[in-house]
């Protein structure tokens, strides 16, 4: 059988985390090459990632050895290669000096760059490598998604549209404001991340490749169902023996958050948070006994442990959402979308 390459493109908050961990990495017919939370990435991967990430400016020599890289690391794989990584799906950037020559605009640490550019410098990328790859997804309603996402990724929002975005309401007012009056927002981006309709579309119709989709809700409700299509795309032996044992790889207590109807930090999630609040705190812990750091940090924990983001999307605006996601998610308007875009970046 003829190798491949397959890429896992997310989505976020489908458990990604725990199939990048506990699953991929104990395949037997692949080698898995994508992010690991549990390990330091490898070079390679990483100057992947920021290239098709646009996290860094490459030249052409730079691009064709990182080509050459990939090719070597594929021919010498008596295997198929798997890719992971699910940011490349997702909007939000984090701006580094190394992007000051590109024309971006930014507020704060964080930036919205698109991800139809990041997936279609993915695409180009693997095309030119002349072999067969394959792009697969899990998806999930798209409502309970943002909800997620936007627990997740709060900090993001606010160092990039501001303060007032910790409330989702506001969000999905500014959201449906703009779809009203036909004014762009890049906040839109983030709802595109679950926007399996446009996914597919862009997949099927500008970049011509098939992808596979499989569902988040069989893997809480038939996890077997779930990983006996998922080792079928990754060409794995999927008989009962290897069905039993790949499926014992999924923590039995994944916690899935978005079932709750208000979210509020915990102790730690508070820390994390203020740690991105003030830098100056990640640069303490270096110099300073931990016994301190820690002090500090339980202090900064105790002046704003009240804050909440709240999520708890009313109903009457997730009834709108819906209903405007039903206008505007049809094949005529992704056309539409995707004529207009820009794919490649203005100073790359």
């Amino acid at each position: 059988m003829t190798k491949k390459i397959f890429v896992h493109l997310g989505l976020p908050k489908t458990a990604s985390t725990t199939l990048q961990m506990n699953f991929f990495t104990k395949l037997k017919k692949t080698n898995y090459i994508g992010t690991n939370k549990l390990k330091k990435n490898s070079e390679f991967f990483t100057d992947l990632d920021n290239y098709i990430s646009f996290n860094k400016n490459f030249n052409e020599n730079e691009i064709k050895l990182l080509k050459k890289k990939f090719l070597a690391i594929f021919n010498n794989s008596k295997k198929n290669l798997l890719l992971s990584q699910e940011t490349w799906i997702h909007p939000t950037n984090y701006f580094s000096r190394s992007l000051k020559s590109f024309n971006i605009k930014k507020s704060g640490r964080y930036y919205i760059f698109s991800q139809w550019k990041k997936l279609k410098r993915l695409d180009d990328f693997l095309k030119t490598l002349n072999v067969n790859y394959q792009y697969f997804l899990v998806k999930r309603n798209s409502i309970d998604g943002l909800l997620s996402l936007y627990f997740q990724i709060h900090s993001r929002i606010i160092d990039i549209f501001g303060n007032e975005y910790k409330n989702i309401d506001f969000f999905i007012n500014k959201i449906l404001d703009c779809r009203e009056k036909k004014q762009n927002f890049d906040g839109e981006l983030i709802t595109d991340t679950y926007n399996i309709k446009k996914i597919i579309f862009f997949y099927e119709c500008v970049l011509k490749k098939n992808l596979e989709v499989l569902d988040y809700d069989n893997l809480q409700q038939n996890k077997n169902l779930f990983v006996k299509k998922l080792l079928n795309i990754l060409d794995e032996s999927d008989d009962e023996d290897a069905l039993n044992i790949y499926s014992s790889y999924f923590n039995e207590k994944l916690n899935y958050k978005n079932k709750k109807k208000e979210y509020e930090f915990d102790k730690n999630m508070t820390k994390i948070s203020f740690r991105l609040k003030f830098p100056i705190l990640i640069y303490l812990v270096r110099y300073i006994p931990k016994p301190i750091y820690k002090s500090i940090l339980n202090l900064v924990h105790f002046f704003y442990k009240n804050q909440k983001i709240n999520i708890n999307l009313s109903q009457n605006l997730k009834k709108k959402l819906i209903i405007s996601n039903e206008k505007l998610y049809n094949d005529e308007a992704f056309a539409k979308y995707f004529k207009n875009i820009q794919y490649i970046h203005d100073q790359e």
